[in-house]
C-alpha cells in the first residue's frame, strides 16, 4: 500500500507529538518547554518554523560546524536570534569552556 503525500505528514506531527509528550524537550534560552506545532512551517510569508538549533560552542558560522548531537542545543527562534543579537553587542559573555555557553555579564 503506497501512502499519500498528506497521509505521511499527519503520521510524521503524530511521530512528532509523541515525541514530544514523552521527552519535553526546552528551549536551551529560557527554559520554556517546546511545542510540537512550533516545528510546523508557517503559512504565510518566509516558511520558517520556531525551533531552531543551537551550536553551544559557537562553531556555526565557520566552515565546518560542529554537528554533533552534544554540541546542538534545541531552542526557540527568538531567543536564539536575541541570544546572538545581545552577544555580537558585547553584553552576553561566551565560555568556550565547560557545558555553560553563556553567562549574563551583570549590568
Amino acid at each position: 500500500m503506497a501512502w499519500s503525500q498528506s497521509s505521511k505528514v499527519e503520521r510524521f506531527k503524530w511521530l512528532l507529538y509523541l515525541m514530544f509528550k514523552a521527552f519535553k524537550p526546552r528551549c536551551w534560552f529560557c527554559g520554556k518547554p517546546l511545542d510540537p506545532v512550533m516545528f510546523y512551517p508557517k503559512l504565510s510569508g518566509k516558511q520558517y518554523d520556531d525551533v531552531m538549533f543551537h551550536h553551544k560552542d559557537g562553531s556555526g558560522n565557520n566552515k565546518r560546524p560542529n554537528e554533533s548531537p552534544s554540541n546542538l542545543k534545541i531552542c526557540h527562534r527568538g531567543c536564539h536570534r536575541s541570544f546572538h543579537r545581545l552577544f555580537r553587542l558585547g553584553t552576553v559573555a561566551w565560555k568556550r569552556a565547560g557545558h555553560e555557553s553563556q553567562q549574563r555579564r551583570a549590568a
